[in-house]
């Protein structure tokens, strides 16, 4: 005969306790009321047992209940961000040190090359200017628009430059050019070749 035994947590002694659930003789069956189910004598005088059945329903109760009552909620998506990178270059070769900045307040300076790298910018239209170049570079534009969209990624924004040039003439004004040779001009270049 197979008896049924079913195991709840330790009591408060620490020990596993083993519930028999074989009906125990009861009343006569002329009683009055509703049928029920006995339990062992044992398990009815064991009010430990009793409550620490109660506090793990009580515990595994509370656990479930706020993963039920999450499934119904709409979860919201994080926003979308994105990256705007670039590089600032003067005649083709990177310049390191120049300062970038995002009109979110955002700013860095360019390394390894003249590159620079803002992450994690949120979804919206933002400005990249640069400053701190070098006084004898010249930009087109010092500021340019730059959007990361509603699905995020990656916006390059590069700003490219060249050096400015001067040459000086040296005469006296009255015809008269002062050099090596007479009659020629000589032009001294300032700046960078």
């Amino acid at each position: 005969m197979n008896i049924p035994f079913f195991t709840v947590p330790p009591n408060s002694r620490g020990q596993d306790v083993n519930i028999d659930l074989r009906p125990v003789p009861g009343p006569p069956a002329n009683r009055r009321g509703p049928a029920r189910a006995d339990f062992p004598h044992s398990y009815r005088k064991d009010s430990g047992m009793r409550d620490s059945l109660r506090k793990y329903l009580a515990a595994a109760t509370l656990l479930v209940l706020p993963i039920i009552a999450a499934c119904g909620e709409d979860v919201m998506p994080p926003p979308p961000t994105g990256s705007i990178v670039g590089q600032v270059s003067i005649e083709g070769m990177g310049i390191d040190g120049v300062t970038v900045s995002l009109s979110n307040g955002a700013s860095t300076a360019t390394a390894g090359g003249g590159n620079y790298r803002f992450d994690t910018v949120d979804q919206g239209s933002y400005t990249v200017t640069i400053s701190g170049f070098p006084a004898d570079a010249s930009f087109d534009a010092t500021s340019a628009p730059a959007s990361i969209g509603d699905t995020g990624g990656t916006v390059t924004v590069d700003f490219r430059g060249t050096y400015i040039r001067t040459a000086a003439i040296m005469g006296d004004g009255n015809g008269r050019e002062h050099g090596p040779r007479r009659g020629h001009c000589q032009a001294l270049w300032h700046g960078r070749r």
